[in-house]
């Protein structure tokens, strides 16, 4: 979208250059997804040896995956992450994926262009699987950067190391959209869902989804 800033009044103008934008990319493709195959076809009463389904089981688990990242913005299996900013907060900059297994760097253009790191240890880490908020220690503000798209990059780790650590609640999720796309694969496209799943999913997806982060 482009701005015709000439056009707008000037308080508008000031309004949209002052508005911190973001942009969050997954940087790599898990080695894992939350349920094997194999796991997949026992849920569905499916022998290790039929092999026709296999691509099939495959694909519904990518779209378990999906859909139980997009209902719980988190990422399930880990993977690396940046998000960029136009300007630092003062005191505290929310991730918004989780679980943030680890931040690996904070870089920044500082007022003269100029490449800085955030000291990586002042970097106030995640120590649970809760949203997770970075701040620093002491609660010390972040440093001044220059105002400009992308002025600053966080470099982060985000989900569950293995499927052995994945929540039983996200698993069984996924386990039951996998079943239900499986036993209605004539009738159904995959990533659709009876309102009766939908609605057993869901309950199994709220008792992992964590609450806001209230810290000032």
């Amino acid at each position: 979208m482009t701005i015709d800033y000439d056009s707008m009044s000037t308080s508008a103008a000031s309004s949209k250059l002052n508005k911190n934008t973001s942009l969050l990319k997954r940087l790599a493709v898990s080695t894992f997804e939350p349920v094997s195959i194999q796991r997949a076809k026992h849920n569905s009463n499916i022998a290790d040896s039929e092999k026709a389904f296999d691509a099939f089981f495959a694909d519904c688990i990518k779209a378990a995956r999906d859909y139980i990242e997009r209902q719980l913005g988190c990422c399930i299996c880990e993977a690396s992450y940046t998000l960029s900013l136009s300007k630092f907060p003062t005191y505290a900059i929310p991730i918004p994926v989780w679980p943030v297994a680890a931040v690996a760097s904070i870089t920044y253009k500082d007022t003269d262009n100029a490449n800085q790191t955030v000291t990586f240890g002042t970097i106030v880490q995640p120590v649970n699987d809760d949203r997770y908020t970075i701040y620093l220690t002491d609660w010390a503000a972040f440093p001044t950067a220059r105002s400009t798209p992308n002025a600053i990059t966080i470099s982060f780790t985000a989900g569950w190391a293995s499927q052995d650590v994945i929540p039983p609640s996200i698993a069984r999720a996924a386990l039951m959209l996998v079943s239900y796309w499986f036993e209605n694969r004539e009738a159904v496209l995959i990533g659709s869902i009876s309102k009766e799943t939908e609605f057993s999913v869901n309950a199994l997806l709220d008792s992992v989804r964590p609450g806001e982060d209230n810290l000032e």
